[in-house]
């Protein structure tokens, strides 16, 4: 009898695949990292991960490539600054995929940089039908003048 994996089972995998992290994944799914571990090894556990994953790989297409680069491109870096400003910020609430990395000195300093928006918009313009001199000179004064790498 084949038996139907339970919520808990399926919660687990979704949030693993999602997060490649085993902890987070067990928290996501109400269950302890022992059980998470005995998860991974079980067969029909891994099976079910196979199955998502090749769910989830037919779900993309260029056209969410794009969109996302997009996304990048010209997303808000509003939560990126919340995070260094608030004293206690609800990280699990923020949007922080501009963030490319965070430093905090010795002396309180906080430093954080964000993604090359430049290099985000060169490659889409790429994407959208190639670059032209006058895109590239134009990135090129953006980059030069600091304007876009906030």
């Amino acid at each position: 009898m084949n038996r139907e994996p339970d919520k808990r089972v399926r919660e687990f995998c979704l949030a693993f695949i999602e997060t490649m992290d085993i902890g987070r994944a067990a928290e996501e799914a109400g269950i302890s990292r022992r059980q998470a571990m005995e998860l991974l090894e079980d067969g029909r556990t891994v099976e079910l991960m196979d199955k998502y994953r090749m769910l989830t790989a037919r779900q993309i297409c260029a056209d969410d490539a794009v969109r996302r680069l997009a996304e990048l491109a010209f997303g808000r870096a509003n939560d990126c600054v919340k995070l260094v400003m608030e004293q206690e910020p609800d990280i699990s609430s923020l949007r922080l995929d501009l963030l490319a990395e965070l430093k905090r000195g010795s002396n309180g300093v906080i430093e954080i940089k964000l993604l090359d928006r430049v290099k985000a918009l060169e490659q889409l313009l790429d994407l959208l039908g190639g670059t032209s001199n006058e895109a590239e000179s134009f990135f090129r004064a953006l980059e030069e003048a600091g304007g876009v790498d906030v």
